[in-house]
């Protein structure tokens, strides 16, 4: 009898002891197509979710063919998150549907044929159809999403419908208040010329919030790069007499090879380039407080300094603004933390 108390208490103790494994079973699954598009995601689960990013940040979403390795870690998820606007994503869904043996519909959340009717949608020069890149990245489209988010958060674990709802407001709340300052930003881009190249379709929902206007796109919206030489011409000439005042990238026109070419017309005519980050990390709010402090420094370059004597003043003002923005970032979680 003694050996069998031992025995229990030793059994007892290493069930105590024994560390608990960081891969909670409870918490919802969810599998990205690419990070870019799941900050809504995290906004909404907060702790409730184990978000898996599908493709790594080095990779171009566009130049992706799918892979079975891809399919099969898709198909761990419990729900499946896509933008719906690339050809792999809607492969993708319909081979997890069919791994999982249900209807797509309740694996999925595809946002732009789930959500088409409920975005707000902006088209660039010259073309007909709707810009389907980055719209995501627009505040108003963002609460869209998130919306849905909790919505089918709610469904699939009822019992967490409390928290996913005050999620949702405390992002509906930030996102008024984070608005309001932008649109003080924008009043002082009035007295700037607001008319600007891009280099990437995306980039127009990202200039958006701030009221400035596309020129020109240097890739259309059909992914095709769209530059020949009598538009290259035309783009130097508007950007060399003021009808364009910026050249706009991204970091993720940066993994494109069209990169380059905005570099040289940059260069060649003077005009500012302003680096934009399409990378909502940590939040929605870091992304657009990180694009606005950027725009001021390149609207702030197409001052009294040439362009060949740039680069030292633009650092300096992109760092200041860069370690403001940090400490602004800061304080607001700390706050937040506090307040919970």
């Amino acid at each position: 009898m003694p050996s069998k108390r031992a025995a229990l208490l030793v059994i007892m103790v290493i069930a105590v002891l024994s560390p608990i494994s960081n891969s909670d079973t409870s918490k919802i699954r969810v599998a990205v197509s690419y990070g870019m598009i799941s900050a809504p995601i995290k906004d909404i689960g907060g702790d409730l979710i184990e978000v898996t990013e599908l493709l790594p940040p080095s990779v171009e979403p566009h130049d992706y063919s799918l892979s079975p390795s891809l399919v099969s870690e898709a198909s761990n998820s419990d729900i499946l998150v896509i933008s719906g606007h690339l050809k792999w994503e809607l492969d993708l869904s319909q081979q997890v549907a069919a791994s999982k043996g249900i209807a797509e519909k309740d694996v999925t959340i595809d946002y732009l044929h789930g959500l088409y009717n409920e975005i707000k949608w902006l088209t660039l020069p010259n073309e007909t159809g709707v810009n389907l890149h980055g719209f995501w990245y627009l505040p108003e489209n963002y609460l869209v999403i998130a919306s849905t988010v909790k919505d089918r958060l709610t469904a699939l674990r009822p019992e967490y419908s409390e928290y996913f709802e005050q999620n949702h407001e405390k992002l509906v709340k930030r996102i008024d208040a984070l608005m309001l300052r932008i649109n003080e930003i924008s009043g002082d881009f009035q007295q700037y010329n607001r008319k600007v190249l891009i280099t990437s379709p995306e980039e127009q929902y990202l200039i958006a919030p701030f009221s400035l206007e596309v020129g020109e796109s240097l890739v259309g919206s059909s992914e095709e790069i769209t530059l020949s030489a009598s538009k290259m011409s035309a783009i130097i000439t508007s950007l060399q007499t003021g009808r364009y005042s910026l050249v706009i990238t991204s970091d993720l026109s940066q993994l494109m090879k069209i990169f380059e070419s905005a570099r040289e017309i940059s260069a060649e005519t003077g005009a500012p380039i302003v680096e934009l980050t399409a990378i909502p990390n940590p939040s929605i709010d870091s992304l657009l407080m990180y694009n606005a402090g950027a725009l001021m420094t390149g609207y702030l370059a197409t001052g009294s300094v040439k362009a060949n004597r740039l680069d030292a003043l633009h650092y300096l003002l992109f760092a200041i603004i860069a370690l403001l923005l940090g400490v602004a970032i800061l304080e607001y979680y700390l706050l937040g933390a506090r307040r919970r």
